[in-house]
């Protein structure tokens, strides 16, 4: 643990660490950069967390932590009318090419963009 960490602060991170852990054997602990993105936002009780690790979202899942990633703020700036239909798309196909998103995600976008099957 940081030395610089009071010690309400390595409680509270060790709690962290404990429930990711606990959500299974296999699963790595969450790395101090995600530990510090949390606790920093639930210390300063932020309004949205952008976070995109998976261990991550669970922790704020558990904390009660508002949070997005990449695709919430796709859609976000697509509702506001930032971008087009046909750019957020083109968007969504890149995300979907390089990154590490589940079908049912990418389908689940889609499906919010207005995307018929």
């Amino acid at each position: 643990m940081p030395q610089s960490c009071s010690h309400s602060c390595r409680q509270f991170l060790t709690i962290i660490q404990t429930l990711v852990h606990a959500e299974s054997e296999n699963a790595p602990l969450l790395r101090w950069r995600r530990l510090r993105h949390v606790t920093l936002a639930q210390a300063t009780k932020a309004d949205l967390v952008f976070i995109e690790d998976r261990n991550g979202v669970n922790a704020c899942k558990i904390l009660k932590l508002p949070f997005t990633g990449v695709l919430g703020i796709l859609l976000r700036m697509r509702e506001k009318g930032l971008i087009s239909k046909e750019e957020a798309l083109v968007k969504l196909e890149t995300l979907q090419t390089f990154g590490r998103y589940k079908i049912d995600i990418i389908a689940d976008v889609k499906r919010r963009l207005g995307v018929k099957k």
